[in-house]
């Protein structure tokens, strides 16, 4: 398995440096984490939702010794988490490179159940969600999560087929999908199910709301986003909440793009209190 490569890890410790309380709410294997400890002074709190990714991210940081902390819990709850105020935090809204490649259904490249559940524990998988749902609220999620051309015709055909496998959902795709940007229309797909079963955009909206409250006065946030939807979330939601605008919707360099082609439609926003 290919280690992941954390997006914009230098901004990251540029705009929300601190030798105070820094919080990854979204940890994963813990390499935004892990470059803030190296570059700063920082107390780290750790969160994810992905027990998984975290049992990585304690062996990855243990070199660091006591200066973090390691909570199993979904972001959408830092306001009820945490009890102290905080200098800065850190949103990754994109998928790691471990949960890619697991064999828990995020991924067309991997054959494997169809589930897409950041925690296994919560929830129904996808499998079992799309015998649930009409062929109505499917073409809605695939509206909704992923602008899917045709989703009330690609609906009626994963109602009809009822997969249980990506390589299963893939192949209906393939078959009634049109040859020209085939992958992007089929990575919109798993990715409409992956937002809608795990409540991603929700998720977002709370967490930076939680942050807001959390933060001391001056303090940081910063969120990287990787599609349009998210990216729209975070700018109403932080201006709902009197966040003040820090860094417009930087891109990765070209640099930095060459050498992780994940970061691509990576976008970082910085807000402050």
């Amino acid at each position: 398995m290919k280690p992941h490569i954390p997006v914009m890890s230098d901004e990251i410790c540029d705009y929300l440096k601190t030798d105070g309380y820094f919080v990854d709410l979204t940890t994963g294997t813990g390499g935004h984490t892990m470059k803030m400890l190296e570059k700063t002074g920082c107390f780290a709190i750790c969160i994810d939702i992905d027990i998984e990714q975290l049992f990585i991210a304690r062996e990855n940081l243990s070199k660091f010794g006591g200066r973090f902390i390691i909570i199993n819990s979904d972001y959408k709850n830092v306001g009820n988490l945490l009890k102290i105020n905080v200098d800065s935090i850190l949103i990754d809204a994109g998928l790691s490179s471990y949960q890619l490649e697991s064999e828990r259904g995020f991924s067309f490249k991997i054959d494997a159940p169809l589930d897409m559940r950041f925690n296994p524990h919560i929830g129904k998988p996808v499998k079992d969600l799309i015998k649930e749902l009409s062929v109505e609220e499917i073409s809605e999620i695939l509206i909704k999560y992923g602008d899917v051309r045709n989703p009330q015709f690609i609906a009626k055909k994963i109602k009809e087929y009822l997969p249980e496998t990506t390589f299963q959902l893939k192949e209906i795709l393939i078959s009634y999908l049109k040859r020209e940007r085939l992958k992007k229309e089929i990575a919109k797909v798993f990715q409409s199910f992956r937002i809608y079963v795990n409540d991603e955009i929700q998720n977002l909206n709370r967490g930076i709301i939680g942050s807001y409250n959390v933060l001391r006065d001056g303090g940081r946030l910063g969120v990287i986003t990787y599609h349009s939807k998210e990216d729209k979330i975070v700018i109403k939601t932080a201006k709902d909440t009197g966040f003040k605008k820090i860094l417009k919707g930087k891109k990765p360099s070209r640099d930095e793009i060459n050498r992780n082609k994940k970061a691509r439609s990576a976008k970082l926003r910085v807000f402050e209190k």
